[in-house]
């Protein structure tokens, strides 16, 4: 059972990770593609991405918090 969490906490893991990447990507993508778009804003461009970055800081500080606790659980039997 906890090898199967431990699995699961790593695809939401890298799950997190890709999709964060492909975020900035396609955020930075966007801005040279339409550099009038974001001039507009009264935000910097790259304000979404600090965003969706402490979310997926957030996401990926519990998953590793539950990974530490699956390995000391795992050590006890």
């Amino acid at each position: 059972m906890l090898k199967k969490v431990n699995f699961i906490m790593n695809l939401a893991i890298f799950a997190v990770v890709g999709a964060f990447a492909g975020y900035v990507v396609y955020v930075f993508c966007d801005r040279m593609a339409r550099p009038d778009f974001y001039a507009v804003q009264s935000a910097p461009w790259y304000t979404g991405i600090l965003v969706n970055g402490l979310i997926a800081a957030a996401a990926l500080t519990a998953a590793v918090i539950v990974k530490l606790i699956i390995r000391r659980v795992a050590r006890m039997k």
